[in-house]
């Protein structure tokens, strides 16, 4: 039996898109955005720099949210680009979801984030690439749902 759970997208080029997973038949809401010349750069810029030293994992409050950034961040040009970006997705998943703060992962990544499909214990996550080739995600209704776990149960039983 497939265990199935139906959803579909929502993608446009409007920020507004984001608000469309308050809506139940969109699991994922998908704002294609083109990044300005300036953020590229200093997206690449913050790159370049030794990337296992330059990783973030960070508690931010969308009122502090720059000065956090700038203090974590090491220098590079471009800088405040990637920092006002940052800050105003924060502040934009924060006002979505009615948040004080949000905890933020900033990391290069060069190899599957989350190689096996897992349940998630957050009712929401906002990803967004700089570089690369982007984020990947998988329809629900390709996803056989009884499956998940049973690899771990079985590994464990031996």
């Amino acid at each position: 039996m497939n265990n199935l759970v139906k959803g579909s997208k929502s993608e446009s080029k409007d920020k507004v898109i984001l608000s469309d997973i308050y809506k139940d038949d969109i699991n994922i809401a998908i704002w294609q955005r083109n990044l300005s010349n300036e953020l590229s750069i200093s997206a690449q810029n913050y790159l370049d720099i030794d990337s296992s030293a330059s990783t973030i994992c960070s508690v931010i409050k969308p009122t502090n949210a720059n000065q956090l950034l700038s203090e974590q961040l090491p220098d590079f040009s471009f800088k405040d680009y990637l920092i006002d970006d940052i800050a105003n997705i924060i502040d934009m998943f924060c006002y979505l979801f009615d948040l004080k703060q949000a905890g933020l992962r900033l990391a290069s990544i060069n190899k599957a984030m989350c190689p096996r499909f897992h349940i998630d214990h957050v009712p929401c996550r906002l990803i967004t690439s700089y570089s690369g080739t982007g984020t990947e995600w998988v329809y629900n209704q390709d996803i056989d749902r009884s499956l998940l776990g049973k690899v771990i149960i079985h590994l464990l039983m031996k």
